[in-house]
């Protein structure tokens, strides 16, 4: 058994000891464990402060997360430009009558690529996108989005047949979002926050260190 997140992800030993179990034992598994706990939950815990993380919604997902209920993914990467992250076009535009953000992707070029397994079982994705506020694009910003459950896929969300890459036998999938809404607490924002009359504060950074912030989390790696 594990420990929570937060004790994993800043216990280096811990972390490294896992890290050498599972890639001694298999290179997929091993993958598989990066992406779920370094990638995935340490976006959650990185970017989601205590307040946050009560929110009966993100802490319920945190939970099913940690005890292995749901794998987690981390979707960064764009099949259109490859892994140039400076690049990225998948959008999460704040809706200011709800509260919520839209994520979409603009098209085909734009699809996230990872090791994301056909539905069958719960999975959720940290899905690094674009900010959009009133029109202007404050940075790429982490967001936790639920990709399917046991059946179907969430509201929004396509995700393509399974592939394989012979070098690494995981399980691939495409991603696309079109229109798929998250709550307002599904924003892993750091120090950002939107007021109630919509207008986007963040008093430690501006769009590129919301970037670096965003893929600093593979720091542990």
């Amino acid at each position: 058994m594990l420990p929570p997140a937060r004790e994993l992800l800043h216990d280096g030993d811990w972390l490294a000891a896992l890290s050498s179990c599972a890639a001694l034992a298999d290179p997929a598994l091993y993958m598989t464990v990066v992406n779920h706990h370094v990638l995935c939950l340490g976006s959650v815990v990185a970017s989601a402060g205590p307040q946050q993380l009560r929110a009966a919604d993100l802490a319920r997902i945190v939970d099913e997360l940690e005890r292995g209920h749901r794998k987690g993914v981390f979707l960064v990467t764009e099949i259109g430009d490859a892994n140039s992250h400076l690049a990225l076009r998948t959008t999460a535009e704040f809706d200011p009558a709800t509260g919520e953000f839209v994520l979409r992707t603009p098209d085909r070029g734009a699809a996230k690529f990872s090791s994301v397994g056909v539905p069958g079982r719960p999975q959720s994705a940290v899905v690094c996108a674009r900010l959009v506020v009133d029109g202007t694009c404050y940075g790429v910003h982490p967001f936790l989005a639920d990709l399917c459950d046991e059946r179907h896929t969430a509201p929004g969300v396509t995700v393509s047949g399974a592939f394989g890459v012979e070098t690494l036998p995981l399980e691939y999938a495409l991603v696309r979002f079109d229109g798929a809404r998250l709550p307002y607490d599904r924003w892993l924002r750091g120090t950002a926050r939107i007021d109630g009359e919509g207008v986007f504060h963040d008093p430690h950074g501006d769009a590129g260190r919301a970037l670096r912030r965003t893929l600093d989390v593979g720091r542990p790696l």
